[in-house]
């Protein structure tokens, strides 16, 4: 999962010479039926009856130890039950300082998920896997 423009920029200038980057809590998880660009613009979040970007603490719980440049999430991340209009397809998610706000990473599912109404909407520990590669 890519850094965003924004977020690698803040990275790099708190890295070496900028303003230090500070760890924004909470962090939302946004899910989309097209994915935005790289800097934040365009994409389509879902819209069914009941969907709303989720909020979660950033801390260890939610976000353990990073092991071999890979970090996952800890804990469910749970939407609820999709609600009226949810016939859609959901490609991928964004993880976005609401303070901002900014995109700060985003990708693609391995595999898209169909939302139903009805359908219970949940991702299980470790479904969310942040890799930064090594080159």
């Amino acid at each position: 999962m890519p850094y965003s423009d924004a977020w690698a920029n803040k990275v790099l200038d708190g890295t070496l010479g900028g303003t230090a980057l500070s760890k924004p809590t909470p962090v939302e998880f946004r899910l989309y039926t097209v994915m935005p660009n790289a800097d934040g613009t365009g994409g389509t979040e879902a819209s069914y009856t009941g969907y709303a970007a989720l909020s979660v603490t950033n801390n260890a719980t939610n976000f353990p130890n990073a092991t071999s440049r890979l970090k996952s999430n800890g804990t469910v991340l749970d939407y609820g039950t999709a609600g009226v209009g949810a016939n859609q397809t959901i490609v991928g998610m964004a993880v976005w300082d609401p303070a901002g706000p900014t995109m700060m990473l985003f990708g693609t599912l391995a595999t898209s998920k169909v939302v139903q109404e009805g359908d219970p909407v949940k991702f299980n520990i470790g479904d969310f896997d942040f890799l930064l590669p090594a080159s």
